[in-house]
């Protein structure tokens, strides 16, 4: 935006005018003001900018491309004005015309991450395999450009044969790979079909199922899953599967008036209960609650009880009615039928309720304490059997511990100890078996493939002030009045250091890097680290406790790291002596005895890497025998829970009141930690 202000003088009048109305979110006043100015300075490119970006926010994109198409082939358009009429295009569902406008973008010279993506994805979503091609080439991803060669060549390989054997060949082929999740294979044989008989619903419609079931929950990338059935739609209107999955992945993307109006299109796609879920979370996401109320009365006819009268006891918690939300609860608990983590939640919230109606305010309340009790006065984490290979790596005990789970991938057994409640792997494997995860030949795009190296683009080309909202700097640095980081960070001078361990592809170090830290980062993923050493930055492949450095640092951060380690002591020991004294160190990591936990049960962290689980008691006593004082700390639901526990969580359709009820009485299941050294 700024790039277009000095490009095009502008009257300020007219600016003032528009920015007073857009700022009342008067829209109509705002078009009419941008709709004068246009008439009035008919050369001038500026307001059909503003016009068209207002269309796009207004969720209209296809007049927002009308009032951006007369200046395609201006002279002299700055390439600002191409890519929103591109990105118009695309959010308009116009593939073909995207595709043409790709020629007249700047590719070479704007290498933005998520543009170039864009394209390339617009391509694809066009057929136009070739211009794709050229596209991931100057992205530089391998696998990418790899992936659309063989669509090229199985496009090319299906023309040998007849026409019932090539559809028969690529839909046996894809299966196969599908039932093996194969993504890619079955990718490359459903785009080599679908280019070759664009016209056929069946290969964007499966498509787009095997962008829902190869969903990462880190990156999950719905705007594609939602293309290919657009697509798909626009060749069979009237396909109710193609319908209903389109409203479900809009529910997953944006819980709102645009699911309210998706499920009008598709009556008799889902079931009553489906349905009226659906419709009242999104009417109390848009806090409309008398709606939302009306739907959860309607569910609750329909026997949907305990889940109707959960609905509204959130809605009553959020408009301060206590007492009602307290009966809610109640009758919830009494009408569910099976005894799982749901009703653990419903016994949190009755719980919270109590303390609410005796004048506690939320703000005041600790969720983690409301946990332990439950855990005690139910027994919830007491009925496992013991496990009597067992020693635990935070207080050394070797009395029996609590049987925990086992992960699915590797087998290796979870236990809690008796005397601290920490829960790790045991037995503990070794640092091989651990490394071997980071460096079998199937993890070789995993940094790619999670977002990570769009991410470590992003923090690259960001300007300063992007820089400090990117998540990598606001998580570490933003403790909303615990801690002043302006004043820590001023008091550094302007030589300061920091080191990023378990930095992936580097994305943190280059953040603070820009901002003028002198940042390094290490982890043992050779295959991220390859990719932050592409772009210049500071990183080694290497353990935090072999680490060996003159200088020492101003700041250490520790994103989901110790979770993954043998020794957490003796990494947070080390951590202590490279920090200078005064040194900050800002830990993120699950947490084990949380709400998301109990509604999952022990499916809610399956993962091989993962061989620590720490909870609020542990992590603090990890932290505090390490000499550090805790500065700042928080709970909150992660990102990635509702899609790591799609059936759990996600598919129950839950409002977004329990996700932010979660969060405000500290349950969530990530914990961050701003530690501080003592001075001596």
């Amino acid at each position: 935006m700024n790039t277009i202000f000095e490009w095009m003088p502008m009257t300020e009048q007219w600016f003032e005018e528009v920015q007073r109305c857009f700022q009342a979110h008067d829209w109509d006043g705002t078009q009419s003001a941008l709709l004068r100015v246009m008439n009035e300075e008919p050369k001038n490119p500026l307001p059909r900018y503003h016009l068209a970006n207002l269309f796009r926010l207004l969720k209209r994109p296809s007049e927002a491309v009308s009032i951006l198409e007369p200046l395609e082939h201006e002279a002299d358009v700055p390439a600002e004005y191409l890519w929103a009429l591109f990105e118009c295009r695309m959010e308009a569902g116009d593939y073909q015309a995207g595709t043409a406008s790709i020629h007249l973008l700047p590719l070479d010279r704007d290498s933005s991450p998520q543009r170039l993506e864009l394209a390339l994805g617009c391509a694809r979503l066009a057929g136009n395999y070739s211009l794709g091609l050229k596209i991931a080439r100057r992205m530089h991803t391998k696998g990418l450009a790899s992936e659309l060669r063989w669509v090229l060549r199985v496009h090319r390989l299906l023309r040998v044969f007849p026409k019932f054997l090539r559809i028969k060949l690529a839909r046996n082929f894809a299966l196969h790979a599908l039932q093996r999740c194969r993504w890619r294979r079955a990718r490359v044989w459903l785009e080599a079909a679908r280019a070759m008989y664009p016209q056929q619903f069946e290969w964007p419609f499966r498509l787009a199922h095997l962008q829902r079931i190869s969903r990462d929950p880190f990156d999950p990338q719905f705007h594609w899953e939602f293309a290919w059935l657009s697509i798909a739609l626009t060749i069979q209107p009237d396909r109710k599967e193609a319908l209903r999955m389109r409203a479900l992945t809009l529910f997953d993307m944006e819980p709102g008036q645009v699911v309210l109006d998706e499920i009008q299109q598709c009556p008799g796609a889902f079931s009553e209960s489906e349905r009226l879920r659906m419709q009242a979370a999104c009417h109390a996401n848009l806090q409309q609650y008398e709606k939302a109320a009306a739907a959860y009365h309607e569910l609750h006819q329909c026997g949907d009880k305990a889940f109707a009268q959960f609905g509204l006891g959130l809605i009553h918690l959020e408009k301060s009615e206590y007492s009602f939300a307290l009966k809610c609860f109640e009758t919830a608990e009494e009408e569910l039928e099976t005894d799982d983590g749901f009703q653990f939640t419903l016994w949190f919230f009755y719980q919270a309720c109590l303390q609410f109606e005796n004048g506690i305010p939320p703000e005041s309340i600790c969720g983690q304490a409301i946990i332990h009790e439950l855990d005690d006065s139910h027994e919830v984490a007491n009925t496992f059997d013991e496990w009597d290979d067992f020693e635990c790596p935070l207080c050394g005990n070797a009395a029996a511990g609590e049987l925990l789970w086992k992960d699915h991938s590797t087998n290796w057994q979870r236990a809690r100890c008796s005397s601290c409640g920490m829960i790790a792997v045991s037995p503990m494997p070794t640092e091989a078996q651990i490394n071997a995860i980071y460096t079998r030949e199937s993890r070789s795009e995993d940094s790619v493939n999670r977002g990570y190296r769009r991410q470590l683009m992003e923090a690259l080309h960001a300007s300063e002030d992007q820089l400090k909202t990117l998540n990598a700097y606001r998580e570490a640095t933003g403790w909303d009045g615990q801690f002043d980081w302006d004043a820590y960070e001023a008091s550094l001078g302007e030589t300061k250091r920091c080191l990023d361990v378990g930095c992936a592809s580097g994305r943190t170090a280059a953040t603070f890097q820009r901002l003028g830290w002198d940042a390094h980062g290490i982890d043992v993923d050779p295959q991220a680290i390859a990719v932050a050493q592409e772009h210049g930055l500071e990183v080694s492949v290497a353990h935090l406790e072999q680490l060996e450095l003159d200088k020492l640092f101003d700041f250490i951060t520790l994103v989901d790291v110790i979770e993954h380690v043998r020794d957490p002591k003796a990494l947070m020991q080390r951590a202590s002596q490279l920090l200078k004294p005064g040194g900050a160190v800002y830990i993120k990591t699950p947490c084990a005895d949380s709400l998301p936990h109990r509604l999952v049960g022990e499916r809610w962290l399956e993962s091989a890497e993962h061989v620590q689980f720490f909870s609020q008691r542990t992590l603090t006593k990890l932290v505090e025998e390490a000499g550090f004082k805790i500065a700042a700390s928080s709970y909150y639901v992660d990102d990635a829970t509702p899609l790591l526990h799609y059936d759990q969580w996600q598919s129950r359709r839950f409002p977004q009141l329990f996700q932010q009820w979660t969060d405000r009485l500290q349950a969530g299941d990530a914990v961050r930690m701003l530690l501080l050294k003592p001075q001596p």
